[in-house]
């Protein structure tokens, strides 16, 4: 359980920005329960999709990726959001055409904001497909293992980055 919300840590790009950030208390039992049962959740969790880790207000998708899952990282549309374009150009990343292991997936909306970030952690070749699965963290409810177009950010542009 996380027993120290309504904080913040100090976290820095790799140039030295400071970035904002902070620690949520974990979601109830009920409101896990709302999350699953809103924006088609269940059809979701009975996809192709693994399980593997709790909820946690701890961190989010961007906390995650950028913050080695010790805190949230508000995205866009909350207070002291952080630009995560900002933050993968400070990281020095760079966008790639064809994914490999350990590369970033960008989630985007149609108005431009990442909503979604993730980690590639295997590609299956099936005949001439590509079938790439990320971990990434779905708001406050778990970690996932998942195919790339199976997530609540389906209607997104994907992208995939790497580290220069």
């Amino acid at each position: 359980m996380n027993s120290r919300p309504g904080r913040a840590i100090e976290i820095q790009t790799y140039e030295g920005t400071g970035i904002p950030n902070f620690i949520d208390p974990d979601p109830s039992p009920q409101f896990i329960a709302l999350c699953r049962r809103s924006n088609g959740m269940t059809s979701l969790m009975r996809a192709r999709v693994t399980i593997l880790g709790p909820p946690t207000g701890r961190y989010n998708c961007h906390g995650l990726v950028f913050g080695c899952r010790r805190t949230n990282i508000p995205p866009g549309n909350q207070p002291d959001a952080v630009n995560v374009d900002d933050l993968l150009r400070r990281d020095e990343y760079n966008p790639v055409a064809s994914p490999q292991v350990g590369d970033i997936i960008i989630y985007r909306s149609t108005s431009g904001e990442i909503d979604h970030t993730g980690y590639i952690i295997r590609i299956e070749v099936l005949g001439k497909l590509r079938v790439i699965f990320v971990w990434s963290k779905w708001g406050a409810l778990e970690e996932f293992e998942h195919e790339e177009n199976t997530s609540p950010y389906q209607d997104c542009r994907i992208e995939y980055w790497r580290l220069r």
